[in-house]
């Protein structure tokens, strides 16, 4: 069952988004009191939510910030990280989802254009980011937005399957990159 403040948080941004308002949505850095199953957990299962704490903890010396756009009520509704030690001289998106039930509204779109503004707060002139292959959708999204394909890497991460047992996810992923 979904937490109730979570339900109430998509009812307000779907609401928003019919009256063409979700300007109203804020952007805001993650915090650690975000970070648990009730109201992050769509992001990801506890793998990807200990990820999360990691980067988290990162933001402190600057090598990272964490961002999320909250629905009214505070919940955070999408969720991002900038990364600026990948790649140096650019800022690297990545563990960036919104809420399955937001797909389509303009909350990813939202959250990219807030971590591109504090790129370039930071001087970093150019935005890089991975997409699985087989997310098409996101693709054609970043693209609207004004990334290029520049290549295509193979990333690794820890997933747990339908046992509860740790594997080694494998994603093909496009390179994109955006001159800011």
């Amino acid at each position: 069952m979904q937490d109730p403040k979570l339900t109430e948080a998509i009812s307000q941004v779907k609401e928003l988004a019919k009256r063409g308002a979700l300007s109203e949505l804020q952007a805001d850095d993650l915090k650690d009191s975000d970070i648990k199953p009730a109201t992050l957990g769509w992001t990801g299962g506890p793998l990807h939510l200990n990820s999360v704490r990691r980067a988290l903890q990162r933001v402190k010396s600057g090598e990272v910030e964490m961002m999320v756009i909250r629905a009214p009520n505070g919940i955070p509704i999408a969720k991002g990280g900038i990364d600026y030690e990948v790649n140096p001289g650019s800022g690297t998106i990545w563990q960036l989802v919104s809420h399955p039930e937001l797909k389509g509204l303009g909350t990813g779109t939202m959250l990219i254009k807030a971590m591109e503004k504090k790129m370039l707060k930071r001087g970093v002139p150019t935005a890089m980011m991975g997409v699985e292959t087989w997310n098409e959708r996101a693709k054609k999204l970043y693209e609207r937005l004004g990334y290029k394909v520049v290549g295509t890497k193979q990333e690794t991460w820890k997933e747990l399957d339908k046992d509860g047992k740790e594997f080694d996810y494998v994603a093909d992923e496009y390179q994109m990159s955006k001159d800011l």
